[in-house]
């Protein structure tokens, strides 16, 4: 029996950076699969000028997609596409008629519009925002099956782009459960221990947690994980810059915390609160994006409003008074990660998804 051959076109920043190499693990494993691969990474596509429609980001993605995508078909024909994230798949509407392909994303540029202040993102004219949707929609309309991280992002696609839920799947990115886990000879700390891990300071909120943890007192400490540390840094605040998201040393952050904060003011999800939360900590964080799908206010965690310093500081001293509040969010917590975020399972279930897309679609043509 000839095995089903896929083409993964995976983006490699940040969070999708580990989602992209999960998914060739996984794929990779699979007897009965011939896998190849197209890596997109945004680090190595140069910055540019701002294109109107099409940002000069987005058009890179895609070109280097399409460039990736179809050398491979010259190579030897597909049975399956997927694509990692929507903004690779503009340039292949013609590989996409022949090809079943399912698209996968984080955030419809809708989803983005919404939070993209926080990242220094604007929408652009009417006109030019009515382009913008038409090219994204003939992307989404062409793909035989789509796939989100999130119900925030899936309903984007039906609300705003008017795609079919039937062709929506919500399969968030998970985490892995062996690497990020409880420590279960955990002591008791002399002051709670907060853990912060965002690469961009700014935008994940790391100065409103600054300004929060000034009114804190001795009660807590702080440890930072970023690539972009500020210039000016708190008495007591403990910088920890250069750390992959692979390193035992950001295991025994996520062990050693008492809870995890990220007042972020933007994001799209927000892999590191499923880390923390597998890691059994409960969560401080803001009511951004998809945030609120991952911690529900009161049960595995804290929602406070973005850029709000006095209401994250009045959440942050709450649960260092009540270590049973804490104790009892942090299980919570993990309960959810480990029935809605193990990677290995989304993961797999990821991979089943394109199979029996590429499966469903070769049937049809061959039955017409």
């Amino acid at each position: 029996m000839r095995k089903q051959s896929l083409i993964f076109a995976l983006e490699k920043a940040l969070g999708h950076g580990t989602h992209g190499a999960n998914i060739e693990h996984t794929a990779n494993e699979s007897a009965d699969l011939t896998c190849r691969f197209v890596p997109i990474d945004h680090s190595a596509l140069g910055q540019g000028r701002r294109l109107p429609i099409v940002d000069n980001h987005s058009l890179r993605s895609s070109w280097t997609a399409r460039r990736g995508v179809v050398t491979l078909l010259r190579q030897a024909p597909a049975d399956g596409l997927f694509i990692h994230t929507q903004m690779s798949s503009l340039l292949l509407f013609d590989v996409m008629t022949r090809v079943p392909t399912v698209v996968s994303m984080d955030a419809t540029p809708a989803n983005y519009d919404d939070v993209g202040e926080a990242y220094g993102h604007h929408r652009q004219t009417p006109t030019l925002e009515s382009a913008k949707l038409a090219v994204n929609r003939r992307a989404f309309s062409r793909a035989a099956a789509l796939t989100t991280w999130s119900d925030w992002a899936a309903s984007s696609l039906v609300d705003d782009y008017g795609i079919s839920a039937r062709k929506i799947t919500v399969i968030p990115p998970g985490v892995d459960l062996q690497r990020f886990s409880p420590r279960t000879d955990k002591q008791t700390n002399a002051r709670v221990r907060l853990l912060f891990v965002g690469g961009d300071f700014q935008r994940k909120g790391g100065k409103d947690l600054f300004a929060a943890v000034s009114q804190l007192g001795d009660c807590v400490e702080l440890d930072v994980v970023t690539s972009a540390p500020p210039a000016e840094v708190p008495l007591g605040v403990r910088i920890h810059t250069g750390v992959p998201n692979t390193s035992t040393v950001l295991m025994d952050l996520f062990r050693s915390a008492d809870v995890f904060v990220l007042p972020t003011r933007g994001d799209c999800f927000g892999i590191a609160i499923a880390e923390a939360m597998a890691s059994g900590l409960p969560v401080v964080s803001c009511a951004v994006g998809a945030v609120p799908e991952l911690v529900a206010h009161d049960d595995t965690g804290l929602l406070v409003p973005p850029a709000a310093p006095r209401e994250l500081a009045a959440a942050l001293r709450l649960l260092a008074a009540r270590p049973e509040m804490r104790v009892r969010m942090g299980k919570r917590g993990l309960q959810v990660a480990r029935r809605e975020h193990d990677a290995a399972r989304n993961v797999g279930n990821l991979i089943e998804l394109v199979r029996r897309t590429a499966h469903d679609q070769s049937r049809t043509e061959t039955s017409l």
